[in-house]
């Protein structure tokens, strides 16, 4: 590989993933909240390509519930 130019391997040079969930009742029986958060960082490198591949996410979901009446539920 090295005649051909191939001159170091590929590889994760880091990858960092965190996150936090929240969630429970606001009202006993009645409304619900639940929430998440994500953070990821990576960076590959790779032999065909010279500088690292970096990849930078942040996710953010949310969701809260409403019981209006025993039989109807609101999600929102």
């Amino acid at each position: 590989m090295r005649r051909k130019g191939l001159t170091r391997a590929g590889g994760w040079k880091h990858i960092y993933d965190a996150g936090v969930l929240l969630g429970g009742p606001i009202k006993r029986n009645r409304a619900w909240f639940f929430g998440n958060y994500r953070y990821m960082d990576a960076a590959e490198t790779r032999s065909d390509f010279a500088p690292p591949l970096t990849t930078t996410d942040k996710m953010l979901f949310a969701k809260g519930t409403l019981q209006v009446a025993k039989a109807h539920r609101a999600e929102f």
